[in-house]
């Protein structure tokens, strides 16, 4: 629904539209280990295997996890310039690659910290203003 993937189906709703395609993928065995709550909903699943390798196959240009370390400087490799959805991950207090702004095309972007819980990452100044297609949840 974030991504604009579902159509509009009239006056239904958009949770609705997705949850019907949710429930159509899980009947083609696409999803498993489902954990439900006390009233049944589903609240969490896995995809199986060979359809996650797949939908990493199909997106290797659109998604990307990079993981930052203090020794050297990040460079985005010039098939992420198109990418869609970027993950970086620091073990350590590290601030934003300063290569992020090459990533015109960005719709999300998460920030993982794996050690250090307590720090929160700044973006960079003007982040906004060079990564016109994400959303800011800052």
């Amino acid at each position: 629904m974030a991504n604009s993937y579902l159509n509009s189906r009239g006056s239904i709703e958009m949770e609705k539209t997705g949850g019907d395609y949710f429930e159509d993928l899980v009947s083609r065995s696409l999803f498993q280990d489902f954990r439900r709550d006390d009233e049944g909903n589903i609240i969490s699943c896995k995809m199986h295997d060979i359809v996650h390798d797949l939908a990493q196959y199909l997106t290797k240009n659109e998604c990307f996890i990079v993981e930052i370390d203090d020794e050297k400087e990040v460079r985005m490799a010039s098939s992420f310039q198109k990418a869609r959805h970027a993950t970086l991950i620091s073990a350590r207090r590290v601030g934003f690659p300063s290569t992020i702004h090459n990533l015109k095309y960005l719709h999300t972007l998460f920030v993982a910290r794996v050690v250090n819980l307590n720090t929160t990452a700044q973006p960079p100044p003007n982040l906004f203003k060079h990564l016109v297609c994400i959303f800011n949840s800052f």
